[in-house]
């Protein structure tokens, strides 16, 4: 992202900070609802990525490091050729 890319990047809606759900058995279901958002920038002092959801109305949203599962896997550099 210092050298002007985007990560094109997974996350799961249902991953915290949302609340957990459970089948009938009480058992925990695994996040598993996916979405792919990019991430444009991050900022280290609040701790949060900086992204383009096109989930949100908003241009760019907020999200701390760690919420949704966001960069941890599923992450792709796009650049310009």
């Amino acid at each position: 992202m210092r050298n002007g890319k985007f990560v094109n990047s997974g996350l799961y809606l249902d991953a915290p900070p949302a609340e957990p759900k459970y089948n009938e058995k009480n058992e925990k279901i695994e996040p598993h609802q996916g979405h792919r958002v990019y991430i444009v920038g991050f900022g280290d002092a609040r701790g949060e990525w900086i992204v383009n959801d096109s989930n949100k109305e908003e241009e760019l949203t907020r999200y701390p490091y760690g919420a949704y599962e966001l960069g941890n896997r599923w992450s792709t550099i796009l650049e310009k050729k």
